[in-house]
């Protein structure tokens, strides 16, 4: 299996810095991404919805480098299989120093992995 990982490095009022850890097979990613608090209850929604209609792909995204903020994570969700398994395609750009660093990978996990977020962040899910 493998793995998709969440830490909180700091919060404040309004948002979240969280290392996101990517792995498979054939490589892995460490990135720092930037979350607006008001964000993680879309992304709730996002993940609820895919619970409701799993045979359709879902793609659920925080942050917006078109909008001056400073990352953005993707991950698309593709339908589970018979096994409750889930192939994941997680999308991470970060700017940095005027250097535009982008980083994927697809990973099968399973769609509790993303709640792992709610836990790290404590906020409800």
């Amino acid at each position: 299996m493998d793995n998709l990982s969440f830490e909180k490095i700091w919060e404040d009022v309004f948002m979240f810095e969280l290392e996101i850890s990517v792995e498979n097979k054939y490589g892995s990613f460490k990135k720092t991404c930037y979350l607006q608090k008001d964000s993680l209850v879309e992304f709730s929604k996002m993940i609820s919805d895919f619970l409701h209609l799993p045979s359709k792909s879902k793609e659920i995204k925080w942050g917006d480098i078109l909008d001056n903020e400073l990352s953005e994570c993707v991950f698309t969700i593709f339908p589970i299989d018979s096994s409750g398994h889930i192939v994941m395609k997680v999308f991470l750009v970060q700017i940095d120093d005027d250097n535009k660093n982008e980083s994927a990978l697809y990973i099968q996990t399973e769609l509790v992995t993303l709640s792992q977020v709610f836990r790290v962040t404590n906020v409800e899910f």
